[in-house]
């Protein structure tokens, strides 16, 4: 299924740096991108703007990744793409565990993330 243009997507980052470089790659699928860099204003990005798809870093400085997915997935109806720099299985594991559609290593590969995004949305 091909996403459609104005699909929206959420990105829940903290690094400015990381941010761009996902924006940067999602804004290549969807130009109605919203960017937060906590869990309460993900919350709230979530309760208002309804995204179709949300892109969460396991490791933010406010929340853990897992901790938020958990409660995201708890409370809405909403697929996640969680990302890590880590080389391990591990965390992408534990992203599944608590309730992650898809686990993504960082440097994101374009063609990787599309097709998960297209998959899920």
């Amino acid at each position: 299924m091909k996403m459609k243009k104005e699909s929206k997507i959420l990105i829940i980052e903290d690094d400015k740096k990381m941010q761009d470089i996902i924006k940067s790659q999602v804004n290549k699928l969807t130009n109605n991108i919203t960017l937060t860099k906590t869990g309460p204003e993900a919350i709230k990005h979530i309760e208002d703007d309804h995204p179709d798809i949300i892109i969460l870093d396991l490791y933010l400085k406010d929340i853990n990744g897992f901790e938020l997915t958990r409660l995201i997935k708890r409370n809405y109806k909403v697929p996640i793409i969680t990302l890590t720099s880590s080389d391990q299985v591990a965390p992408c594991i534990r992203a599944h565990q608590e309730g992650a559609d898809a686990c993504l290593a960082i440097p994101l590969k374009q063609k990787e993330l599309k097709t998960t995004i297209e998959k899920l949305i």
